[in-house]
């Protein structure tokens, strides 16, 4: 299903002429660290990007917990954002 989602998204943001710069998959089941790991790798690389999509919203939390650990604004600085409608979201 998450990989549905992916190509998808991936299909409507080229469509729309939006470059897409890094991808980053993981293996089922995630948590909120595998979102943490995987944005810590794209800060790492050094990926300019202006939002990341995670295909599920434990993965976004993930991920916009490791942007604020790196001193990053959440929408500021990037977005994020994430599928499930969860609370947080």
């Amino acid at each position: 299903r998450a990989n549905r989602r992916r190509q998808a998204c991936v299909a409507c943001l080229q469509q729309a002429g939006v470059e897409i710069v890094a991808c980053e998959l993981q293996s089922a089941p995630v948590n909120m660290g595998h979102g943490r790991q995987a944005m810590a790798r794209l800060l790492a690389a050094n990926v300019k990007m202006d939002a990341v999509i995670c295909s599920i919203d434990l993965l976004a939390q993930g991920a916009m917990a490791e942007a604020q650990a790196q001193g990053l604004q959440i929408p500021t600085n990037i977005a994020v954002m994430g599928f499930g409608d969860l609370e947080f979201a």
